[in-house]
């Protein structure tokens, strides 16, 4: 992971933190390159969020953290259970998405709410959509199963 500096994280205050079931612009980290950031911010769905007192440059912050679920617009990649599908018109509009996506239900991390790692590239918010309650019950039957 990157070394954070003081100007490297969100102004909690300010921003606030997504919630579970928001979605966000985040540029996540390829496995082989461990947590350093991806190159382009792609959709993930945000499982939790929290904050953390977080040392930082031998001062104490409260640092937001996102535990995010990995997206991709190859849907053809992960089948249900394991790939969480949105590809309706209606579902895409309310996540903010403009392609069917999938989610790897199996692949999440916990990252700093940071603008190193989440963006408004492309003039999107940071903060792009929400499930609905229908597609909300969805994930939860799915998650279920994987278990």
């Amino acid at each position: 992971m990157p070394v954070l500096g003081p100007n490297d994280i969100f102004d909690i205050e300010a921003t606030g933190l997504p919630v579970a079931f928001d979605m966000v612009w985040c540029k996540y980290p390829y496995r082989q390159l461990g947590k350093e950031p991806g190159p382009a911010a792609r959709p993930c769905l945000v499982r939790q969020a929290f904050t953390r007192s977080t040392l930082i440059k031998g001062a104490h912050f409260v640092v937001g953290y996102v535990n995010v679920v990995y997206g991709t617009k190859q849907i053809d990649k992960f089948d249900p259970p394991q790939g969480f599908h949105v590809s309706d018109i209606a579902e895409k509009q309310a996540c903010g998405l403009t392609v069917d996506t999938v989610f790897d239900l199996q692949d999440n991390m916990i990252l700093p709410w940071s603008p190193i790692y989440f963006s408004n590239q492309h003039n999107r918010p940071i903060i792009g959509g929400r499930l609905t309650v229908a597609m909300q019950a969805r994930l939860k039957e799915q998650a279920a199963q994987l278990k």
